[in-house]
């Protein structure tokens, strides 16, 4: 009998990778039996799967072409924890964030390309790192973006 499995979950994760990869590819890069590997799946049993585990099956599944099926699972968690702790705002707003940033990278890259900087016409490892922070602020704010750009498409008519 099949069970149905919460999608984004790690029994549907496990499955997932029984089915792609095969039942001796999984038993072998786990080193695990296929009924431990089969109990896995199952939700009702208790007995979820080990995270090294997971990680050695998301490996084998991005070797074989695939996306990693447990990141995605923890990757959905994380949205939703974000999600419950989101404040929304209007997507003009962000936006405007989102330009502010960038507009610091740019600032950063001139500032640190200016002949007359530490280095030069050469980055510096302290200029590249002040490029490098103020690009994972433009990420940051493009993620709040996007959040926000979510939660009113869920809510859309």
């Amino acid at each position: 009998m099949t069970k149905l499995r919460e999608p984004l979950s790690f029994e549907d994760a496990v499955e997932l990778c029984l089915g792609v990869l095969g039942k001796g590819p999984v038993m072998a890069a786990t080193n695990r039996q296929y009924p431990t590997v089969k109990g896995w799946t199952d939700a009702d049993k208790n007995k979820p799967i080990p995270a090294m585990m997971a990680s050695i099956l998301d490996c084998a599944m991005v070797r074989a072409g695939y996306a990693p099926p447990f990141l995605a699972v923890m990757n959905a968690a994380v949205d939703r924890a974000r999600r419950d702790a989101h404040i929304i705002a209007a997507p003009h707003v962000r936006l405007v964030e989102c330009l502010t940033t960038l507009g610091k990278i740019s600032q950063e890259i001139s500032t640190a390309m200016h002949p007359d900087s530490d280095g030069g016409a050469t980055l510096t490892k302290a200029e590249l790192a002040g490029i490098l922070l103020a690009i994972d602020a433009d990420a940051e704010a493009l993620g709040r973006l996007r959040r926000d750009v979510l939660a009113l498409q869920a809510g859309a008519p």
